[in-house]
This record gives C-alpha cells, sequence and structure tokens, in this order.
C-alpha cells in the first residue's frame, strides 16, 4: 500500500504554505513494515518554517508473539526571515521504541515494551539536546463481545535534563 499527498496553503499575502505527507506499507506473512512521512514549509511575514516528520515500525511475527521496533522524528524549525537564524521556538525530538506483544489472535492481548525520547531545542543557531527519557510499560487488555473491555497498564518512566548552552 502506498498514500502519498500534497497540498498548497495561502492566505493571502500573510502567509503561503506547501504540505506533503506518504505512507507506505508492506505486509508478509513473516514481517511487517511501514514508513510514513509529512512534512510543511511555510513562509509568513516575519518567518520561514520547516516541519518535518518521519517514522518507522517494523513487526515480525515469532510463533504466537509479535516482535517489534518503531522510530519517530519531529523536528519543527522556525526561522527568522531577516537573519535566517533558527528562533527560540524550534524544536526536535527523536524516539525509540522495542516491544513484544502477543499476536492478533489472542483472547488477551499484552505488550511490554521499552521507549527511550530525546527532546532538543533551538540554542546559538543550532539544536541542543535538552532532556531525554526513559519508559518500561506493560499493558494487558480484554474486550467481550457484549461491548465491555478492561484495560490495565503500569508504567515506569525516568526522565533528565541535560546540559544546555
Amino acid at each position: 500500500m502506498i498514500k502519498v499527498g500534497t497540498s498548497y496553503l495561502s492566505r493571502e499575502s500573510v502567509f503561503t504554505g506547501i504540505k506533503g505527507n506518504a505512507t507506505i506499507a508492506v505486509a508478509k506473512r513473516w514481517i511487517q513494515v511501514e514508513l510514513n512521512g509529512s512534512y510543511l514549509l511555510t513562509a509568513d511575514t516575519s518567518a520561514k518554517t520547516h516541519f518535518a516528520r518521519y517514522g518507522i515500525k517494523i513487526e515480525k511475527a515469532v510463533s504466537k508473539l509479535v516482535v517489534g521496533v518503531s522510530g519517530d522524528v519531529e523536528e519543527n524549525l522556525w526561522r527568522s526571515k531577516q537573519s535566517d537564524s533558527l528562533m527560540a521556538i524550534s524544536k526536535r525530538f527523536n524516539e525509540v521504541e522495542g516491544y513484544i506483544r502477543s499476536g492478533s489472535k489472542s483472547k488477551m492481548p499484552i505488550k511490554i515494551a521499552y521507549k527511550e525520547r530525546h527532546d532538543y531545542l533551538a540554542s546559538m543557531n543550532r539544536m541542543d539536546l535538552y532532556s531525554k527519557a526513559q519508559e518500561l510499560s506493560t499493558s494487558l487488555e480484554r474486550t467481550r463481545t457484549s461491548g465491555s473491555f478492561l484495560k490495565m497498564l503500569a508504567s515506569y518512566r525516568s526522565h533528565s535534563l541535560c546540559r544546555f548552552s
């Protein structure tokens, strides 16, 4: 499956932009891969922006379990039109997750996951690491044919601020 879309945005002389996105998904009997991305480029009276988000997800069935890894990157850059320097509102993050979950035929799906995220902020016209976060989680879900369901989630998170110049 492949999906692609683009559009042009305009608000007379105040704002113009180009937006696009794409998704590619490949599923074979033993592996599933999904890639997605989107972007938005804009210009207004005082700033130019570049917003981008990319993601990947890979899953492999192993017996009655599914082993997977996913990653996301998002970048929101604001540049001054006068100096072409990064504005303080700019941000970026990178996130990676690894997990094991029960297969789709399980009556009570369970998932165990580890996730790590790094956040960046603008400093001195570059993006510097601002914080790191780690999360270990497990979830259990039970849905009945009557429509009632039970979902439990337990997680442990740690968060640390990094040196920022």
